[in-house]
């Protein structure tokens, strides 16, 4: 029961952090990680450049690790 409470609240936080994001970020980061579009692509659909893209999506990654760190520090401290 806990580790679905855990599982939960992880996916409550990550979905937080993402709906957090500005909407351009999140849009590219969908594009890149859900629908598989390399950034060439995403760069051509948006407009923007591809060092833009993938600056973007650098910084949407960098956000979710901080995320992810939180996430193993909680669960280590639980399981312990």
């Amino acid at each position: 029961m806990l580790s679905i409470l855990l599982y939960n609240e992880a996916v409550l936080l990550l979905r937080m952090t993402l709906d957090a994001m500005p909407p351009k970020r999140r849009q590219i980061f969908s594009m890149s990680r859900i629908d598989g579009m390399c950034n060439k692509e995403i760069a051509e659909m948006t407009g923007l450049s591809v060092r833009t893209v993938e600056s973007h999506l650098y910084t949407a990654i960098a956000e979710l690790k901080k995320v992810f760190k939180i996430l193993i520090l909680i669960l280590s401290v639980n399981i312990i």
